[in-house]
């Protein structure tokens, strides 16, 4: 929960602090072994790795889902 009470003081203009912010939560979730949470996560890291056209963190992205 920790990491989800800092989203609303994260830069929402900047899409790959989003992107980061969202895989790398997403990367804790797979770590605890909730991997749905995680998916969802990982999902919306892609919708901004794709806004922000940024190919190696969409790589990252899908390698996480695996």
């Amino acid at each position: 929960d920790y990491f989800e009470d800092i989203f609303p003081h994260l830069p929402n203009d900047d899409g790959n602090i989003m992107a980061i912010y969202y895989n790398n939560l997403g990367f804790c979730y797979n770590a605890v072994g909730d991997r749905q949470r995680a998916l969802k996560c990982y999902e919306a890291a892609q919708k901004w790795y794709e806004q922000c056209q940024n190919p190696t963190g969409l790589h990252c992205c899908y390698y996480n889902v695996r």
